[in-house]
């Protein structure tokens, strides 16, 4: 079963996915290291990850996520203007290191 962390701000949740069944449930090939979605059908949003700790995919998917959920939200951000992306990057990426993967900031 998939993990879920919170978006404190949108009072929100982020389904993450680690083991090679779950990525076989959502019809995903177990050899995906990385991807950030939403799914329209559920209305919701998952982050695949490996399952280990690994901080450069959990960065960059995290930056995907924080995209896609500051869009869903209607906050628009640009190449100029992309403060919020950032925010909410290192919060999601904060959240899944210390509750996914139980590592110390």
């Amino acid at each position: 079963m998939s993990q879920c962390i919170t978006v404190d701000m949108y009072n929100m949740g982020v389904a993450i996915i680690t083991s090679d069944a779950d990525k076989k449930a959502i019809g995903m090939d177990e050899h995906t290291l990385g991807m950030a979605g939403y799914n329209e059908d559920s209305n919701s949003f998952y982050m695949v990850l490996p399952k280990k700790w690994d901080e450069f995919t959990v960065f960059h998917e995290c930056h995907h996520m924080a995209r896609f959920i500051n869009e869903y939200h209607g906050v628009k951000t640009s190449a100029g203007d992309h403060e919020a992306d950032a925010y909410l990057m290192e919060a999601l990426a904060r959240k899944v290191k210390t509750e996914i993967y139980k590592r110390k900031l």
